[in-house]
């Protein structure tokens, strides 16, 4: 089981790996991205969002920019997976969607996780969704987006969990929600939101990778990566 971190402006020598965020950029914006860091550590790419011009939905046009980058990228580091997010359902097909997915891989060899989501205009948000698509296809499970589309009732994100095929749950995303009405954040600490990660640990033992989506920067996230392991290491005394 290894920990990452998300893009931040420096990568802390306690991440196991780096989530570099590809959201809107093109391959040469990434590979400079990732020089900047002028550091050798394994990543997982992490995209499409809704930026510069580029989303989700963009995918059709969008899969010969990420076997291009994915490839040189492999030149210098080692390429974990491709974490990407689901495009609208009035936007893309799911068939188109999942065949770009298996042109990514086919041409370079690197795994793609699809992410689920909470917005139910978009593909794979809904939890009876999210467990039979686990069935058949690689993911990476966004602990706190599942939470809000369990409309934010933790026995029924406890009983999601239960029901997912984690043989192909290749990385989590983790962080906490709070609800302060009318907004709803994200991004928040393992301690400061709405879930109890102690009631969900015993779930990760077979991910191999955790991606804290936490926001606050390096030591931040090297109090939260600790604070995890404890968990982790509670719970398998």
């Amino acid at each position: 089981m290894k920990i990452g971190q998300m893009t931040f402006n420096k990568i802390t020598d306690g991440a196991d790996y780096l989530q570099l965020d590809m959201c809107g950029l093109n391959r040469n914006e990434v590979l400079g991205r990732y020089l900047n860091f002028n550091k050798d550590i394994d990543i997982i790419l992490h995209g499409d969002w809704s930026k510069k011009g580029c989303s989700e939905n963009n995918i059709l046009e969008r899969v010969e920019e990420y076997i291009e980058t994915i490839f040189r990228l492999q030149k210098i580091t080692k390429v974990r997976g491709l974490t990407i997010h689901p495009p609208f359902r009035k936007k893309v097909s799911l068939e188109d969607f999942l065949r770009s997915c298996e042109s990514i891989t086919n041409a370079t060899g690197t795994p793609v996780f699809i992410e689920n989501r909470s917005n139910s205009k978009i593909w794979i948000s809904k939890p009876d969704e999210i467990i039979d698509f686990s069935k058949s296809h690689l993911m990476t499970i966004d602990i706190p987006q599942l939470y809000i589309a369990c409309k934010y009732d933790i026995e029924a994100l406890k009983n999601t969990l239960v029901s997912i095929h984690w043989n192909n749950v290749k990385e989590l995303h983790l962080a906490n929600v709070k609800r302060q009405p009318p907004n709803t954040f994200v991004g928040r600490k393992i301690l400061d939101g709405e879930i109890d990660y102690s009631e969900l640990i015993s779930f990760f033992d077979n991910v191999g990778y955790l991606t804290l989506e936490i926001l606050g920067g390096v030591n931040v996230f090297e109090k939260e990566k600790s604070y995890l392991e404890t968990l982790l290491k509670i719970d398998h005394i």
